[in-house]
């Protein structure tokens, strides 16, 4: 591919990226099933184009001047870090979407799956804001995504837990 045409399609999958964090954030806290049903598409088309952007930005960073090997490894870590997360929220509502539709749930599953979609978001916001930026990821961008990264990572782990524990007869 030509590096116009890269550009394009990171343009295109910027823009779908962007459409789709506002879709979730329209789905936040929704538990009938047809929303359920929505979340998990969201989620999939944000971990698809994710992995999409991963791809191009491997190749433009090996393509191009970029020969260091720990600077490729850093920038493509945050696209790997949140890709795992979005499909770990992915297996977690797919795992217990009856009991999420039937509201069978705690009610601290709904606080742990807000803050963990904020958190996701907040990630996909920032890497797309440092990609228009730049080829490569600043220390400090890489650090804030690694930060929310792992406080993303407790939560769904908390949440996980929520859900396969604290579940109720109501």
């Amino acid at each position: 591919m030509s590096t116009p045409m890269t550009s394009n399609l990171t343009n295109l999958l910027t823009a779908i990226l962007v459409a789709d964090v506002f879709c979730i954030l329209c789905t936040i806290g929704v538990t009938t099933q047809s929303g359920l049903e929505a979340l998990i598409g969201e989620y999939s088309i944000m971990g698809a184009v994710v992995l999409i952007i991963l791809v191009l930005k491997t190749k433009t960073m090996l393509d191009g001047n970029v020969t260091d090997k720990i600077s490729i490894l850093l920038t493509l870590t945050p696209f790997i870090f949140i890709l795992t997360l979005i499909i770990s929220f992915i297996v977690l509502i797919s795992k217990y979407f009856k009991q999420i539709a039937d509201n069978k749930i705690s009610d601290y599953y709904y606080g742990f799956s807000k803050i963990s979609t904020g958190l996701i978001l907040t990630q996909i916001l920032t890497l797309v804001y440092s990609m228009t930026k730049s080829t490569e990821l600043s220390k400090k961008v890489f650090s804030v995504l690694m930060l929310l990264g792992t406080i993303n990572a407790i939560a769904l782990i908390t949440l996980g837990i929520i859900l396969n524990f604290y579940t109720t007869d109501c």
